[in-house]
């Protein structure tokens, strides 16, 4: 008989967690989604809890600040 098991994954959304207003927590890391030892630490506390996968998304883009259109008319 097999025995049915649970994959349990996490989702990084960016560097503060899924609360938008998060960086400003006192004692915030206001680099904390780019500094790559921070993703780290993050995967080390995820693999202490027994996390096996981590998703990291390739979204985190600066499409909010970007024209519509070329600045090259």
């Amino acid at each position: 008989m097999t025995r049915t098991q649970m994959l349990l994954a996490m989702q990084f959304t960016s560097g503060y967690g899924a609360e938008p207003g998060a960086w400003r927590l006192p004692g915030a890391n206001l680099s904390s989604y780019t500094d790559m030892d921070q993703f780290v630490r993050y995967a080390q506390a995820a693999e202490r809890g027994k996390i096996q996968l981590l998703f990291i998304a390739d979204t985190p883009v600066l499409d909010v600040d970007l024209g519509r259109r070329s600045s090259v008319a």
